[in-house]
């Protein structure tokens, strides 16, 4: 029995699985804004990248205190594709490292002055 070859299922496949490498194209990243202020100046901390399911969930923690094994929580956003926390710029001058922490052990960080 021969079987026939469908271009359009051909196509569709083809497309799929250019959509999956694009979408997975997307690293990981956080970014905080203004990158450098005074303290207790408003900031946005955008998380992009961490999306595996069509919603996201990313936990971001903030520097990492001497006595402690884990930065200390500084924040949760939600979102598809992307996610924004509106916070404050600590008061302690300095570089400071923001951690976000997302599915599977998705992670990513970034640092900025006060």
């Amino acid at each position: 029995m021969k079987t026939k070859s469908h271009p359009g299922r051909l196509i569709s496949a083809a497309l799929l699985v250019m959509a999956f490498v694009v979408a997975e194209a997307v690293a990981d990243s956080v970014d905080v804004s203004p990158n450098s202020g005074v303290g207790s100046t408003p900031i946005t901390v955008t998380a992009t990248g961490f999306d595996e399911t069509g919603n996201m969930a990313v936990f971001f923690y903030l520097d990492t205190p001497s006595s402690f094994e884990q930065p200390g929580y500084w924040g949760l956003c939600f979102g598809s594709g992307s996610c924004q926390v509106q916070t404050q710029m600590p008061i302690g001058a300095g570089s400071h490292t923001v951690y976000a922490y997302g599915y599977a052990n998705a992670f990513a960080q970034t640092q900025f002055t006060v």
